[in-house]
């Protein structure tokens, strides 16, 4: 009698751990995954970027990422193993767009891209105000506050110096 209770009671506690199990995996997996932020820096202070933007969702056809209509406000800590990388876009002359009817595609420039630092960035930040892509190595979505892997910007340069 006792070995009977014994193992009805493991069966039932095997059974409600499988069902919890799949239940925080369904919850998990359903859940949009964002591992990019696109924004505008509002201020930098103290090792934290402050955004206003928009995660990019994997899936952009996405109830989510649809439904995305006003930026959100977040804070990216920057920490000692976070990159910031520069792309510098050159646009063409004025007399190389005539050619073209005065347009360019932006995929045709000339690229230049460097690894930089915080303070460049700050920098770029005041003169600029530079777009940013913030890569994260977890799901950030409807996140308030992550940590950032990869900060990239670019800037749009003349042609001549």
């Amino acid at each position: 009698m006792l070995n009977l209770r014994k193992i009805v009671i493991l069966s039932v506690v095997i059974i409600a751990c499988t069902l919890a199990g799949f239940f925080v995996y369904q919850e998990y997996s359903s859940r949009p995954q964002a591992g990019f932020f696109i924004g505008e820096i509002t201020k930098i202070e103290g090792g934290y970027i402050y955004m206003d933007g928009y995660y990019v969702l994997d899936d952009l056809n996405s109830k989510e990422a649809i439904e995305q209509t006003k930026p959100s406000a977040v804070k990216v800590r920057v920490a000692s193993d976070t990159k910031f990388k520069r792309i510098e876009l050159i646009r063409p002359s004025l007399e190389e767009t005539a050619k073209n009817n005065y347009t360019y595609k932006i995929e045709d420039l000339k690229r230049n891209e460097t690894d930089v630092s915080l303070d460049i960035l700050q920098k770029e930040f005041e003169e600029f105000g530079p777009r940013v892509k913030v890569t994260s190595s977890k799901n950030i979505f409807r996140k308030e506050e992550f940590k950032a892997v990869l900060l990239e910007y670019t800037i749009f340069a003349s042609p001549f110096k």
